[in-house]
This record gives structure tokens, C-alpha cells and sequence, in this order.
């Protein structure tokens, strides 16, 4: 048992000695996004004959590893030669396959010709091995914060990997800005929210202005609820996009905005509700079946930190003045849509998914009377929204609002 020990702490020193050649020697870069326990994903430049290399002490997974480079691939648009060297104790093994070169090799053994003419410092790794915990922790240590650089790198090379997260953080952003410029007063921020496009159902019904269940995710007009929101979005939002491709998580998170505005609208009353949280919902249930479903994190401070981020939204749910039903409705539609994309071999999920989706419709059908009747009215804070449309020059548009909803529910001056 000691022995297996041993061999398993030098294959993990040997893999280490190998990522930090190519980092060090060859300016190689780990690869955003994915992460994984004793296992290395490294890109470098045109010049290299490898593009990708993968450095793992694990079982080998082909058919996960074809997965992860598809993905890799799908991510740079371009097709990445992989050169994947998997260390174990067993014989020394190179061959080539239209998938890759793999290069199976244990502490004792020597590089081949064909990988050491293009990495000539390898020979560098299987130098002896003295003290392996101390090597280890020293080297776990540099390339941990080579990761967190490379992480920044691969933000501010491949911005279009991320293009969903950061410009719906711009948008929401922006938002919050104008809000203030239109009025900083604390005490007319709800207002404010309802002018900049937040969810208010007397402005739906009586104005038809259903964009406001989609328009109110982007609205933030306190600081603290934009900071904490912006901290989840990019938390999960970085890890997610490259994950599942632009598109898939484009519909994720726009979809449980909606969904979430919808759940507001056919259960709650006449209340305004502002954010991205239903949105976050969404995206952090796809997360969580994705990580069920292909693993995507193996290291336990990646697992810890992602489910801190979506332990905290979930706390905040059950605070006062904050959206249950919008929350929910995020949830609803990114284990609907997740369940849908990522079970699509399981026709049992697909069914479920199908007949969950028509019961929904239906119970809304059930619901639309309710949806389309007011229980309170608020006098003063519709007047006060009808001067801040005339204070930032919307005379006209303010006018219309007045003469609509002093026609439904009363005069208002």
C-alpha cells in the first residue's frame, strides 16, 4: 500500500515537472475552463506541432478526452493537435491515432525522438526525485497561480468565449448608471426601477408593456444588489459559456429572466420586481446538471467556491422584499432546458421535460384572470413615475400613461 502511495505522489510530481516546462520553457497556457484533479490542459502557440496537450495520472477516459478537446476546439475555432500523455506505472507506450498521440510513461522512463525533438527540456522531469511532497507543494503552488493568470489571459484573448456574461453585465451595469442619473434619491429608487424598464404590472397590463418581463432582469438601482449579482453572474458565467457554447447558454440565462417575469406575472400581484437573479437561477441549475452529468469540476476548491455562489443566491431568496417567484421561475426553466440538452438520450427526461412544459402551459391558461386583475393600486408612486418620464424629457409618453390609467383604475391627480 505504501509503495502504490509513493509511485502515485512521484506520477503526480512527474506531472507537474512536465506542466511547468511547458508553461516555464514553452509559454504554453492552461486552458480556461476547465478543470480538473490531477489533470493538465495546456494550449501554445502556432509553432508547436501539438497545440493541445493533456497531462493526467487518472484512469484514461478516451471518449471523455475526445469530449473535452471537441469542446476546446469548438471554443478557439480551430483544430488543436492534442498530444496526450497519460503517467502511470505501467510500460512505457507511444502510438498515434486519428484522435491524437499518446504518450504513456512512468517516473523511470526516458522521452521518445519523436515528442523530444520538439520538447527537448522534457528530460528535465524525470530528473531524480528527492523530496516529493515539498517539489509538490512548491509546484502546485506556482502553476495555481499561473491557472488564475491564464484564466485573465484567456478573458482578455478570447473575449468572444464570454461575449453573453460580459455584455449582459455591461447592459445591467449601464442600467444601474442611468438610474442614477435620472434620479439618486434612496427614496424614490423603486420608481426609478419601474422607469428604466423594471417589472410593474399596472405598467403591463394597463400600458401592454410585456417587455418589462424580460427588460427587468437587467435593472439594479441599489449598488449592493448589482455588486452581488454581477459577483454571480461572472462567478458562473466564465465557467458555463465556454462549457455549453454561446447559443445553449444564451438561451439558458435570457430564458429564465423571462421565465422568471412570467412567474412573477401569473403569481404575484401588483409588485415591482427588478434584476438578473431569476436569470442566475437559471444558469446555476444547468450548472449543477452539468456538473452530474460530465464532471466538469474535480477540484475541491472549484466545487466548493461554485456551490458557495449558488448557496448564498439561494439564502438570499428566502429574505424579505425578494422575488420567490421569479427565482423560481429561473429554476424552472434551467432544469426544463438543461434537463432537455443534456439527457437527450434518456426518453424517459425528454418526456418528463415535454409533459412538465404542456401542465405549465395549461396551469397558466388556468392562471390568466388572476394575472390580469390588480389587487392593490399605488397612487403616489405612479404619479411620481409620470414625473420622472417628463423630468427626462418623455412628456408625451408620460401623458399617455396618465390618461391610460386614469381611465382603468381612476384619476391620479
Amino acid at each position: 500500500m505504501r509503495l502504490k502511495e509513493k509511485t502515485m505522489k512521484e506520477n503526480k510530481l512527474l506531472a507537474l515537472r512536465l506542466a511547468n516546462i511547458l508553461v516555464k520553457n514553452y509559454q504554453y497556457h492552461f486552458v480556461g475552463g476547465i478543470n480538473e484533479k490531477d489533470c493538465f490542459w495546456l494550449i501554445g502557440s502556432k509553432s508547436f506541432t501539438y497545440r493541445l496537450i493533456k497531462i493526467e495520472t487518472e484512469t484514461l477516459d478516451e471518449l471523455k478526452d475526445k469530449y473535452i478537446h471537441k469542446k476546446i476546439e469548438e471554443k478557439y475555432k480551430q483544430a488543436l493537435p492534442l498530444l496526450s500523455i497519460h503517467i502511470s506505472e505501467k510500460p512505457t507506450e507511444i502510438h498515434k491515432s486519428e484522435f491524437y498521440i499518446f504518450w504513456q510513461t512512468g517516473v523511470n522512463e526516458r522521452v521518445p525522438e519523436e515528442i523530444n525533438k520538439e520538447y527537448q527540456d522534457f528530460y528535465k522531469a524525470f530528473s531524480p526525485m528527492l523530496e516529493v511532497g515539498k517539489e509538490s507543494n512548491k509546484l502546485q503552488a506556482k502553476l495555481k497561480k499561473k491557472k488564475s493568470s491564464d484564466l485573465l489571459y484567456d478573458l482578455l484573448k478570447n473575449p468572444k468565449n464570454y461575449l453573453i456574461t460580459f455584455c449582459s453585465a455591461l447592459v445591467c451595469i449601464f442600467i444601474y448608471i442611468c438610474s442614477l442619473l435620472i434620479d439618486s434619491d434612496p427614496k424614490n429608487r423603486i420608481e426609478v426601477a419601474i422607469v428604466v424598464g423594471g417589472y410593474y404590472k399596472a405598467m403591463i397590463i394597463v400600458m401592454d408593456e410585456y417587455c418589462r418581463l424580460f427588460t427587468h432582469g437587467f435593472v439594479h438601482v441599489d449598488f449592493e444588489h448589482l455588486l452581488m449579482n454581477m459577483w454571480t453572474l461572472i462567478s458562473l458565467g466564465i465557467y458555463l459559456e465556454p462549457a455549453i457554447g454561446r447559443k445553449r447558454y444564451a438561451i439558458t440565462l435570457f430564458g429564465s429572466i423571462l421565465s422568471g417575469g412570467l412567474c412573477c406575472f401569473f403569481t404575484m400581484g401588483n409588485q415591482v420586481v427588478y434584476g438578473i437573479s431569476g436569470g442566475l437561477y437559471g444558469i446555476a441549475t444547468m450548472f449543477v446538471l452539468l456538473l452530474q452529468k460530465n464532471k466538469v469540476l474535480k477540484k475541491i476548491e472549484d466545487k466548493i467556491y461554485i456551490w458557495l455562489v449558488i448557496a448564498v443566491n439561494v439564502y438570499i431568496s428566502f429574505l424579505p422584499g425578494v422575488s420567490l417567484a421569479g427565482h423560481f421561475g429561473g429554476f424552472l426553466w434551467g432544469l426544463l432546458f438543461g434537463s432537455r440538452y443534456l439527457y437527450k438520450d434518456s426518453k424517459i427526461v425528454q418526456n418528463g421535460v415535454i409533459i412538465t412544459g404542456v401542465c405549465l402551459f395549461l396551469l397558466m391558461v388556468l392562471l390568466i384572470p388572476k394575472a390580469y386583475s390588480l389587487d392593490w393600486i399605488f397612487p403616489k408612486s405612479d404619479i411620481e413615475i409620470i414625473s420622472l418620464y417628463e423630468k427626462i424629457g418623455l412628456k408625451s409618453y408620460s401623458k399617455q400613461i396618465e390618461v391610460k390609467m386614469t381611465k382603468y383604475y381612476g384619476g391620479l391627480r
